[in-house]
């Protein structure tokens, strides 16, 4: 069984984004941009895969 570049993509995105939520949540605070920064990710992820058809 192979995994697409779809599944490494979506691990590592998912993985990296966790680390810095992690940090932010042991320092007790997440500030805005941290929020806006996931969110850009998730939509540029989104548009690569349904849009251009990556």
């Amino acid at each position: 069984m192979r995994l697409d570049i779809h599944a490494y993509m979506s691990i590592s995105t998912t993985v990296f984004i966790s680390f810095i939520l992690l940090y932010f949540i042991s320092k007790e605070r997440i500030p805005w941009y941290c929020l806006c920064t996931g969110s850009l990710f998730f939509i540029f992820y989104t548009v690569l895969i349904f849009v251009y058809y990556i």
